[in-house]
Order: structure tokens, then sequence, then C-alpha cells
């Protein structure tokens, strides 16, 4: 199952991926894959999250809405990104009972549609991470995806039952000021990186059709997407 890109509010999105969610695993859905974007600038937390890190007065007084995932993870702002939601049965995955397994074999076909289109990435296992930051690009694991030495994508996920959820930012640019505004702990922007500063010409059309073909061919999908 494929759906195509689409742009919505923040409580939509994320209600709409734990929907996605619920429908494969009733409906016995191996896959499904969703690209969308965000109609104003908005925040995520973490399912788990405790202590938020974000300025919630100034989201308030600038309609910057705030919404809990049901992915796990530390509070993120999405702006001017590509968002991608992966949905499986654990089933077509090479060991569908392993955590840290599922989520780099699923980060790992995005780094090869990535290198498809020109873009050296690799794993993030060489990064220091701030894990004292409420912001989660401020924190890398060894599953996110890095591009000259700078985290580039990170993702989250949630398990239910016989299907995962993954989904993650892919950033096109970051409105520096806007972030420290909303995450008043100190940013470290020296190990982050965007699209804008990787490869500002690629073609967004083509980088999601990569993103879809190389799911198809590394989980052997039947049907195309």
């Amino acid at each position: 199952m494929f759906i195509d890109f689409e742009v919505h509010s923040a409580k939509y999105n994320m209600e709409f991926d734990e929907k996605l969610l619920c429908k494969c695993e009733k409906e016995d859905i191996d896959f499904a894959l969703r690209f969308y974007a965000w109609e104003v600038p908005s925040v995520t937390l973490g399912r788990n999250q405790i202590e938020s890190g974000v300025n919630e007065e100034f989201c308030k007084n600038n309609n910057i809405p705030i919404v809990r995932r049901v992915t796990g993870g530390r509070a993120l702002l999405h702006d001017k990104e590509l968002t991608y939601c992966v949905v499986c049965n654990k089933k077509i995955l090479k060991d569908g009972n392993n955590i840290m397994a599922d989520y780099k074999e699923l980060s790992g076909i995005l780094l090869k549609a990535l290198n498809s289109v020109g873009i050296e990435a690799y794993y993030g296992d060489k990064l220091k991470s701030n894990v004292g930051a409420g912001y989660c690009m401020n924190l890398s694991t060894i599953c996110d995806i890095n591009v000259n030495g700078k985290k580039f994508i990170g993702s989250a996920q949630y398990r239910k039952n016989t299907h995962i959820l993954q989904h993650g930012s892919i950033p096109f640019s970051f409105d520096r000021e806007l972030l420290k505004n909303i995450f008043p702990q100190e940013l470290d922007f020296t190990h982050i990186i965007s699209l804008s500063e990787i490869s500002p010409k690629l073609d967004v059309q083509k980088f999601m059709k990569a993103i879809k073909l190389c799911f198809e061919d590394e989980l052997k999908i039947r049907e195309k997407l």
C-alpha cells in the first residue's frame, strides 16, 4: 500500500499514522508507505516523554501545535521537511523480533535510497550524543542516518503485536531562530545537517520514488507500490 505525498495538520498526521498501523494489523496488510508534510511548523513529543524541554508558552503564542507521537524519542520540530511513515508486518523483515535489527533494516533502506540519488550516507555510530538535550536532532543513535559527519535523518518506532510503525523526519532546512525559541536549552547545530546543505537541487519527487523502489527491492514486496 502506498499513500502519496500529503500536507496535513500535526494532529491529523500523527493520528493517521496510528490508524494506518491499526488498519494494517487488522487487515493483515504486510506493508504500507506514506509521505507527508505539515501545514504549519509543529512540535511532536515522544510517546513516553515526561519532560519535553519545549517552550510551551512560545508555541502557544505563535500558534505552533504540540502533539504526542505514538512512537518514542524526544521532542522534534517539524517544519520544512519530508516526513515518511512505514508500517510493515514483522514477518517480512530479516529478524522481526529484534528491535534494533528491525530499526536498522528499515533505516538502511532509506540509506540505500540516499546513496542511489548520489548522497553518501551512513549510520551514526561515530557521532557524540548530547543526551541531556530535549531536541531530538541533538541525540544521535547508531541507527540514525548521517551525512558529512552530521545527523541527517532521525526516526522513531512503535511495535504493536504483529506490525511495526517507523516514521521519521527528512529536513529540507532548519529555522535556527525558531528552534532556539522552542527549545530553551543550548542547541548544537554543528552536528546536524539538512538537504539544502547536502544536495539543494535534488528533486524531491525523484527522491520519494527512490525510497519506494528501495523498499520494494529490499523487502521483496510482491505488489508494486
